[in-house]
């Protein structure tokens, strides 16, 4: 699909962005199918069956096996941590390829990563600037090839054992005895085992030590890694010298990435963790995927565009998406050049994706998503079908949208009919006066110099002066009375001239000064100006910023009003519910609790309406 532009809904003003690839509904569609594979994969690490039960690594100490969920989870923790190293290989491997071949060749032929490693680099993508960061950094070469994740080509293995053999080889050439697929698929492309030659502990390890010098990489134990990942407080020993390796390079701020550095070739960046906000329980996958039947994917690909446009127009604002919206955003993200050039024209500046924002911080902006859509786009955010509630809102939206027009308006006429000093008047004016009073100086000091010369001349003993002057003009009169009278003529000669120039030299210091003091004044006028006009423009638009948010507030209330009338709907229908099993109780039906449509009728429904369920891991 080649990119277009398309008019993406009411409201949305000029500013449409165009359609692109990256975010194409056959994109959309391939990273549903990806999700599905995922989701396959923790279910089997979750419950492997007693077949395959074996081939997991055996829990450390503290995690009691004969309690299935603890040993789930040790299950899930070793795959994930695995994976997690493992995708380090992977982007060392990339590094390499993209380096020796062609960029275009490259695109088309790079390895396909392992299925566990495709996780990591899929969830690594999801974090925006955290990829940007570490790809630039530590794999500029894999960065620059504007590689994208190869949902299609993935999709593509179509037959068992769904991998890429020239991606198998170019692996097990880099990385000899680490094998490239931990896990296998079935038949029919279901239903993935770890396979017999895989393991979940810890591939690769290569000590630096010198008694293991020159030997082969080594095998860390699950366990003893698990306790090293989490706790870091003493580095895995060796399998060969028993040691613990200690890293001596200095150049990276982590001790946990220069270590992988050392052992591993490369660093392992922290993502053990970050799928499990993605695919637990209640997630954003399992929820996406239950409803991915419903969804309308032109739909929720013009709804992304109109996200994009209110995070350009409310940039200080944080944004929550809706499910559809969200599948479509990570998608994009699965292309991180298109996605970082695509932010930066559009929205004028790249987009992260934070997926561990507080539930607190997540209901208010929650709120604002909800107040500004509607009031952009003359919709409910969350049920864009509600004619109803779009009908009781197009007035209130057109009144905002003139309000807002009429502020700008306002606005441009006061800065067209009010005169005020420019930036650059003003600056003007405080040189001239920084000017002047640099000119002053000088003779300032001039005259200084001249006055304290006279009295120096008058007392040269300083404050003793006179009364030791008058001791020795009498001794002088009466010892040697002419040389006593030459002497005075000539001090009084030489003070006369000392007085000519301090007189010179204050005339000059005063003109001077008037000058300074009229540019000061000229100055301080230019501020006081600026200064009046600014506050006179900040009334008028707090007043009309006012008025703007009196009919935002009337948005949210018509919102409010909805939400109150849905949920007193659903308790009146619990409480008919809850009468009609009063009448089967008689018949010995015993019922606890009322369920409407999937949720008790205490719960709070006011996020979930039609498909458009908001999303708790922004």
């Amino acid at each position: 699909m080649a990119p277009t532009t398309e008019q993406t809904g009411e409201g949305g003003g000029d500013n449409v962005y165009p359609l692109e690839d990256a975010f194409s509904p056959e994109r959309v569609t391939d990273h549903l199918w990806l999700m599905r594979k995922f989701q396959s994969l923790f279910a089997y690490a979750e419950s492997p069956g007693s077949r395959y039960l074996a081939r997991f690594p055996l829990p450390p100490s503290g995690v009691d096996a004969s309690k299935e969920d603890e040993a789930a989870q040790w299950r899930v923790q070793c795959f994930l941590m695995s994976a997690e190293v493992r995708y380090s290989f992977y982007l060392q491997l990339l590094q390499d390829w993209v380096t020796k071949n062609q960029p275009n060749a490259a695109k088309r032929n790079w390895p396909l990563p392992p299925w566990d490693v495709a996780l990591m680099f899929y969830i690594h993508m999801l974090a925006p600037h955290r990829y940007f960061r570490d790809l630039s950094v530590e794999y500029p070469a894999v960065w620059e090839a504007q590689l994208d994740f190869p949902l299609a080509r993935l999709r593509g293995l179509s037959h068992s054992p769904y991998s890429d053999e020239a991606s198998r080889i170019a692996w097990e050439g880099k990385f000899p005895g680490v094998p490239y697929q931990t896990f296998e698929f079935g038949k029919n492309g279901e239903n993935p085992v770890l396979t017999p030659w895989g393991t979940l502990h810890i591939q690769g390890y290569k000590c630096g030590s010198s008694k293991c010098s020159g030997k082969e990489t080594y095998t860390i134990d699950a366990a003893a890694w698990v306790r090293f990942r989490l706790g870091r407080r003493q580095n895995p020993a060796c399998p060969g010298c028993k040691q613990a390796h200690g890293n001596t390079q200095n150049n990276y701020s982590s001790a946990f990435m220069k270590f992988c550095k050392a052992v591993f070739g490369g660093p392992v960046f922290g993502l053990w963790d970050a799928p499990l906000r993605q695919f637990g329980k209640a997630g954003f996958v399992e929820r996406i995927v239950n409803l991915s039947g419903e969804l309308h994917l032109t739909q929720a690909q013009a709804r992304y565009i109109k996200f994009l446009q209110l995070l350009h127009a409310h940039s200080t604002l944080t944004f929550v998406p809706t499910l559809d919206i969200d599948l479509v955003w990570h998608t994009h993200q699965l292309s991180p050049i298109p996605y970082r050039n695509y932010c930066t024209t559009h929205v004028g500046r790249p987009i992260n994706h934070d997926d561990t924002i507080k539930a607190s911080s997540r209901s208010n902006a929650l709120d604002d998503t909800k107040k500004h859509w509607a009031i952009t786009y003359n919709e409910s955010f969350l049920d864009p079908s509600d004619t109803a509630l779009s009908a009781r809102l197009s007035p209130l939206s057109l009144a905002h949208r003139n309000l807002s027009s009429s502020l700008t308006n306002q606005l441009a006429t006061f800065d067209a009919t009010t005169q005020a000093p420019t930036d650059l008047a003003l600056s003007q004016a405080k040189a001239e006066a920084e000017a002047a009073r640099l000119r002053t100086k000088p003779l300032e000091d001039a005259w200084t110099a001249a006055t304290n010369t006279i009295s120096y001349v008058q007392y040269p003993s300083g404050s003793q002066g006179g009364q030791h002057e008058r001791r020795r003009s009498s001794v002088g009169m009466l010892l040697n009375p002419s040389k006593y009278r030459a002497e005075r003529a000539e001090k009084e000669r030489v003070l006369v001239e000392l007085k000519k120039r301090e007189k010179l030299a204050k005339e000059a210091y005063d003109q001077v000064k008037v000058l300074e003091h009229m540019a000061i004044q000229k100055r301080d006028k230019a501020q006081g100006d600026a200064n009046k006009v600014y506050w006179e423009r900040q009334g008028l638009r707090l007043r009309s910023e006012g008025e703007v948010k009196k009919t935002e507030d009337k948005v949210w209330e018509v919102e409010l009003v909805v939400v109150l009338e849905e949920t007193a709907a659903e308790a009146e229908a619990a409480v008919a519910a809850a009468a009609a099993v009063a009448v089967e109780d008689a018949e010995g039906v015993v019922v606890e609790g009322a369920v409407v449509d999937g949720l008790c009728a205490d719960d709070d429904v006011s996020d979930v309406r039609g498909n458009h369920v908001w999303c708790q891991v922004f």
